[in-house]
């Protein structure tokens, strides 16, 4: 397995931290490669665990209540959503580059189509 799983809190509101073994910062251009081994390993693994997937910067905060409401309401997660925004920036070598920013959400429908990608 290429994580490693820390669980921690109670068992009524338990937050599953995964890190990547052996992950060091590589700088910002790798940032997306990373996320896409944790989106590759969640549907290999977790697909069916969860409704919603998140993934957040350490410096952001997010109203887990305020989101799961809003989830809810206006989403259907056997549906595929990715929620987040797109970001572009120009890099000194003239070429652009995408990325996202702040906090993505998948739906549980979208992580299980992955799982054979």
């Amino acid at each position: 397995q290429p994580f490693n799983e820390d669980r921690e809190g109670s068992e009524a509101d338990q937050v599953a931290r995964m890190t990547l073994r052996g992950d060091v910062d590589m700088g910002f251009l790798f940032n997306s490669v990373r996320a896409f081994y944790l989106w590759r390993y969640l549907a290999a693994n977790h697909a069916t665990d969860c409704d919603w997937f998140a993934k957040v910067d350490a410096d952001t905060f997010v109203n887990l209540w305020a989101l799961k409401l809003r989830l809810d309401r206006y989403f259907d997660p056997n549906e595929q959503h990715y929620l987040g925004s797109m970001k572009e920036t120009n890099l000194g070598s003239g070429r652009t580059l995408n990325f996202a920013v702040n906090s993505i959400v998948l739906s549980s429908g979208l992580i299980r189509r992955a799982r054979n990608w």
